[in-house]
C-alpha cells in the first residue's frame, strides 16, 4: 500500500526530462530513474558513441528517449537541441543541470583558458 502511494507522488507520466551529461554515470543513471517513473528523456552529453549507446540502453528498457549529441558551451549547438526538442515534446518539464569538467591541475597550474572552459560548463 505503501509502495502504490509512493509511485502516485513520483508519477511523472507526461512530463519531459532534459539532462546533461547523460551518456554515463550519473546523467545516466538518473535518467533511467526519471524514465523509469514516466517521463521522456532528452540525453545531452558530446560523446555521441556513448550516447547512442545509453540511449538504446533505456529504449530497451521501455524509456522514451532522444539523444541529442550537443556541447553546452557552443550557443549555436544549445539552439539546435532546444529546436529538437520543442519539435520532440514541445518543451521540457524537468532540466537535470549534470554536465561538469573535473581538472585534476595544481591551481598554480591552472590556465585562464582551462578555468574558463570549467565555468562554462560546470
Amino acid at each position: 500500500m505503501m509502495r502504490d502511494a509512493l509511485q502516485g507522488l513520483f508519477d511523472l507520466t507526461g512530463r519531459t526530462a532534459l539532462i546533461t551529461g547523460a551518456a554515463r554515470g550519473i546523467g545516466l543513471e538518473t535518467a533511467r530513474l526519471l524514465g523509469a517513473a514516466g517521463a521522456a528523456v532528452v540525453l545531452v552529453d558530446r560523446d555521441t558513441a556513448v550516447l547512442e549507446a545509453s540511449a538504446g540502453g533505456l529504449a530497451e528498457e521501455g524509456i522514451a528517449c532522444l539523444p541529442v549529441a550537443a556541447d553546452i558551451t557552443d550557443a549555436a549547438a544549445l539552439d539546435r537541441l532546444f529546436a529538437r526538442l520543442a519539435d520532440w515534446r514541445g518543451g521540457a518539464d524537468i532540466l537535470v543541470n549534470n554536465a561538469a569538467m573535473v581538472q585534476r591541475n595544481p591551481a598554480a597550474e591552472l590556465v585562464p583558458a582551462l578555468w574558463r572552459q570549467a565555468m562554462a560548463v560546470n
